[in-house]
């Protein structure tokens, strides 16, 4: 039997609400009753939404140039915060961004890539 995923979602949305695990387990103990479809969905959704090794987890975009940014430890306890210093970047130039390009032919065009 499978688990329905609107039930999923909502035990899901209840148990990672709870930061406890105690709490997590009575939880999903009360409100799967011996759904083991169920229990076994929401604790794969569980352990991927408290995983810490998610590209999501940091942001693509970082602090401005120079400055020094330390990123939260994730939950392991042998896991320690990372901390990095970020490069100064070059400015932009539009100019620079466009130099493979030959010259216009058209008052209305960036550039033109070759014939």
């Amino acid at each position: 039997m499978t688990a329905d995923p609107a039930r999923a979602q909502a035990v899901f949305l209840a148990a990672s609400a709870l930061a406890d695990a105690a709490a997590r387990a009575a939880c999903l103990d009360a409100e799967c009753a011996g759904d083991a479809a169920l229990r076994a969905r929401v604790e794969a959704l569980l352990r991927a939404h408290d995983q810490a090794d998610s590209l999501l987890d940091v942001p693509f975009v970082g602090p401005p140039s120079g400055e020094t940014q330390t990123l939260p430890a994730d939950a392991r306890p042998d896991a320690a915060a990372d901390t990095r210093t970020l490069p100064t970047p070059v400015e932009d130039d539009p100019g620079d961004v466009l130099a493979f390009l030959d010259p216009p032919g058209r008052p209305d065009s960036l550039g033109r890539i070759g014939h």
